[in-house]
């Protein structure tokens, strides 16, 4: 999982606009989808020059510390794997994304949440509220096309996901699309 964070600081200047305090804002992205990403990234090693497999070939450098993860395993298997991870224990990108969006009470710690789904339209929205100068954000990485995450799920997986990240699901209002 991957949890982006924008700080615009108090008294920055966007254009003519000052702002009075801090603007927190959050990008996190759908759980299901996120699995097969990082899952197509961290194991498969898809993204061409962001993923180092160097301590555990065939994991991730950032994965190598887990045990449960190994080169060229199912993506099910990855799913028992996550499952069984506590956010406690978590790298982020797998860690459930409410963890860094909410305070200690569990109530949303950000004045906004985009969705990584909306990145362009929710940075535009984020860059009008703040009088930020319009900017192009830039395209870093790109995995091969793939197949709809859906079709890498099955029922048994599907539910290991949604209980695991059903705080996620709740808070951000995401849901499985099978369309």
């Amino acid at each position: 999982m991957k949890v982006t964070f924008i700080r615009v600081p108090a008294a920055a200047k966007f254009g003519r606009h000052v702002l009075s305090r801090d603007f927190h804002v959050g990008i996190c992205a759908q759980p299901m989808g996120s699995l097969v990403s990082c899952y197509r990234d961290k194991i498969r090693g898809e993204v061409d020059g962001y993923t180092y497999f160097t301590i555990r070939p065939g994991v991730a450098n950032c994965l190598s510390r887990f045990d449960a993860f190994i080169a060229g395993m199912p993506f099910y298997e990855r799913v028992i794997a996550v499952a069984s991870i506590g956010d406690e224990d978590a790298d982020s990108h797998f860690r459930s994304q409410h963890s860094f969006l909410t305070n200690a009470l569990g109530e949303l710690a950000v004045d906004f949440v985009g969705r990584y789904e909306n990145l362009l339209s929710d940075f535009q929205s984020v860059q009008q509220t703040v009088g930020m100068l319009a900017i192009e954000l830039p395209c870093v990485q790109v995995a091969r096309p793939a197949n709809r995450y859906v079709e890498y799920y099955t029922a048994e997986t599907r539910s290991l996901v949604g209980n695991r990240f059903h705080k996620d699901i709740e808070l951000f209002g995401y849901e499985f699309d099978a369309s």
